[in-house]
């Protein structure tokens, strides 16, 4: 395919629906309007990424759980055609659900990524009790034989001076935590809850905190250095944060990821549609998915930019030059 990239990741929502309405979500504002493909239709997606040699899938949503035992037989069907995979719950469900949670665990997931935000007491309600699910169940699927275990956090202005100790937690337990920064937004980004609500949550470019920012993305630069169970290999993702939290205002140098929606629509990715319409389920001829590659790869160009995925665009990041001072900042 000449000097197109290969395509690493697939982030698959395989449904917009969900038993919760986090304040920082935007995923689910199209729940309704969306219609999910069968279990049939599910089935031939993963097989066409998998004969595209995607590097990896991660299926998530909404929330995964919400399909039921159609969630099984997904994970049993990954593993019969050695799809590498990673699934991201709220893990509600399987906290108050036992017998669905030992049929998760028999059909023997390769990975399990729990949204874990914050374990402070004084933290909103529904975003705690789904962090101490997350949990308790990351907890259960490691006595279950689950070995790839994971704890996706998203860093808002409420929960940053905790994120050290949550990482300390987990990586004492051999979990693996992969943290985001919350999504300021892109052109007609929407959050689940009102936008007034957001406030408290959002980085400010004030004095307070970007030394926040500085002080905590120091800190786990030295964790990672010294052993933590942090996923980012590379450090300049923390050292982005006094810069890019705020304004979130760099874009992917590289096509190295798509998203397919519920319906099997693909997207550069949640926020950013590209200008034709594809779907995954057509993708089984390989010019047809050339053309989408080609397409995708400019129209990534003219996204407004995030941080949403802080796996890509890295190595532009290391090239920024006002990195320096980020650096500076961490010594000082």
């Amino acid at each position: 395919m000449g000097k197109l990239p290969s395509v690493i990741k697939v982030e698959y929502l395989m449904t917009r629906r969900c038993d919760m309405a986090c304040s920082y979500c935007n995923i689910i504002k199209d729940k309704d309007k969306i219609k999910e493909l069968n279990l049939m239709q599910k089935k031939r997606a993963l097989r066409i990424m998998k004969d595209r040699k995607v590097g990896i899938v991660v299926l998530y949503g909404g929330e995964p759980t919400i399909l039921g035992n159609e969630l099984v037989e997904i994970i049993k069907y990954c593993n019969q055609i050695n799809l590498d995979y990673a699934i991201m719950s709220n893990c509600k469900r399987l906290l108050e659900d036992y017998e669905y949670l030992r049929k998760i665990i028999e059909a023997r997931p390769r990975n399990w990524t729990a949204s874990i935000d914050t374990l402070n007491e004084g933290a909103e309600g529904d975003i705690r009790r789904k962090s101490l699910a997350g949990l308790d169940i990351l907890f259960s699927m490691a006595e279950g034989g689950v070995h790839d275990l994971v704890a996706c956090i998203t860093v808002t202005r409420k929960n940053i001076e905790e994120i050290p100790q949550l990482v300390k937690t987990l990586s004492k337990r051999g979990i693996w935590s992969i943290i985001s920064m919350i999504n300021v937004g892109k052109k007609g980004f929407q959050y689940s809850s009102p936008e007034h609500k957001m406030k408290d949550l959002l980085f400010k470019s004030n004095t307070e905190d970007i030394q926040f920012l500085n002080g905590i993305s120091a800190e786990l630069i030295d964790m990672k250095q010294s052993g933590k169970y942090l996923m980012h290999d590379e450090i300049v993702n923390f050292e982005a944060w006094p810069k890019y939290a705020i304004t979130q205002d760099w874009h992917c140098s590289k096509f190295v990821k798509f998203t397919v929606d519920a319906d099997g629509s693909l997207l550069c990715c949640v926020d950013w549609h590209g200008k034709k319409n594809y779907n995954i389920l057509e993708m089984n001829r390989d010019s047809r998915f050339e053309n989408f590659l080609k397409e995708f790869y400019f129209d990534t160009s003219e996204c407004p930019g995030c941080n949403w995925s802080p796996l890509i665009l890295l190595e532009e990041l290391a090239k920024d030059p006002e990195m320096g001072k980020a650096k500076i900042a961490h010594k000082v």
